[in-house]
């Protein structure tokens, strides 16, 4: 009971807009009934708590840990029986706790260069999931709610009044003098052009979308270490530092920036001097 009190009032807390307020209400609505979907919200209760309040409290590491793997199994035997109009929306909903499980937990532990994909894959496997579950979900105003922030994350408008759309550009100019695959140049396209508008817009939150709104040729080449699409990513990281106050992104971006600088060529480091500037000034303003 204290871990399900306190994850409702750290969401509740978060839950200020009402399309937060809309999705809050269906996964408690949901968890009243569904015992892996219960296990992941006090999972996440008690990894917040273990993050943000007692580290050292190895009763809430345990339990954390304990309610996660009962999550899990439960989540994968209900993937097993198979989705249906009964289940769609709580599979899901406990997909999305499971996702954010994995992308907190894999940017607090990821250690090599060769992590650099953890910024993608639960995003991935998170669209696969609702892509089955999608037609059989019942609750209209969160498949409106998702619609809508499709329609937002594609489609960002602002209003151009610092020459501030183009910033990132720079990345792909030369793209139109080059053979490239079309795949490949889409990839580069829509990356660049989602990071752009984040940019111009100034909406922290639509930062946080990359991951999931980039092309899976833009993941696989990140994957190949593709010089062009690390530089993208990295102007990325650069967006992220903004975000000091979200637990589970504290550090990530520093670090892994690192270990995709170090896999660049000096060619490639020149493009990042934009971005280095930026880290190294956060870096100044860290509070030692």
């Amino acid at each position: 009971m204290q871990l399900f009190h306190h994850y409702i009032q750290v969401a509740s807390d978060g839950a200020k807009a009402n399309s937060n307020i809309t999705w809050f209400n269906w996964v408690l609505r949901f968890a009243t009934h569904s015992q892996p979907l219960m296990d992941a919200v006090l999972s996440l209760a008690a990894f917040h708590i273990h993050h943000q309040v007692n580290p050292a409290d190895k009763v809430i590491t345990e339990a954390a840990h304990r309610y996660m793997a009962r999550a899990i199994q439960g989540h994968s035997r209900q993937l097993r029986d198979g989705i249906n109009a009964d289940n769609a929306d709580e599979i899901f909903a406990t997909s999305t706790c499971l996702g954010f499980h994995v992308i907190s937990g894999r940017h607090l532990e990821a250690t090599g260069e060769h992590n650099l994909l953890h910024w993608f894959q639960p995003w991935q496997n998170l669209k696969r999931v609702l892509q089955s579950c999608w037609p059989l979900m019942k609750t209209d105003d969160v498949k409106m709610l998702m619609q809508q922030e499709v329609l937002e994350s594609n489609n960002i408008t602002v209003r151009d009044t610092d020459g501030s759309l183009g910033s990132f550009n720079f990345l792909i100019d030369d793209l139109p003098s080059l053979d490239v695959d079309p795949e490949v140049r889409t990839a580069y396209e829509v990356s660049v052009r989602y990071l752009n508008n984040c940019y111009a817009d100034s909406v922290d939150r639509q930062v946080l979308k990359f991951p999931g709104i980039v092309t899976e040729r833009y993941v696989k080449l990140v994957g190949e270490k593709d010089w062009r699409a690390l530089t993208i990513l990295g102007y990325y990281f650069m967006l992220v530092i903004r975000f000091e106050k979200v637990w589970w992104l504290q550090g990530a971006a520093e670090r892994d920036f690192g270990f995709l600088m170090e896999e660049l060529p000096e060619f490639w480091k020149l493009r990042m001097a934009w971005a280095v500037r930026e880290f190294e000034w956060h870096e100044e303003r860290r509070p030692r």
